[in-house]
């Protein structure tokens, strides 16, 4: 099974992140997991050779990108960077994958 997702970090998060991330889940009707999450779900459901990283190619400049547009005008936000940045101001998120294979 391969898993590539936004993951949330694994230290404790600031009152902002906190908020943020609390915006994000309640949106997507979902939780953001951590890494570590991921793997014990994982290794919960019997996989086994789990395997998990951070993309150290994709971070979230690479997300802010879709958010911009750029024109004869200079350099501004869209409306999706508008509504992201305005909902999730310090959203502390990552991009990553988990591997996993099931037991012979």
């Amino acid at each position: 099974v391969y898993v590539k997702e936004v993951f949330g970090p694994e230290e404790p998060l600031t009152e902002p992140q906190r908020l943020s991330v609390a915006a994000f889940d309640e949106l997507w009707a979902c939780r953001i997991p951590t890494l570590s999450e991921t793997k014990r779900a994982m290794r919960a459901a019997g996989f086994v050779g789990i395997r998990s990283r951070e993309f150290p190619f994709v971070s979230m400049e690479h997300f802010y990108e879709s958010m911009a547009v750029r024109d004869e005008g200079g350099i501004r936000l869209n409306e999706f960077g508008q509504a992201f940045l305005r909902l999730f101001p310090d959203f502390p998120a990552f991009f990553g994958e988990t591997k996993a294979q099931r037991p012979e």
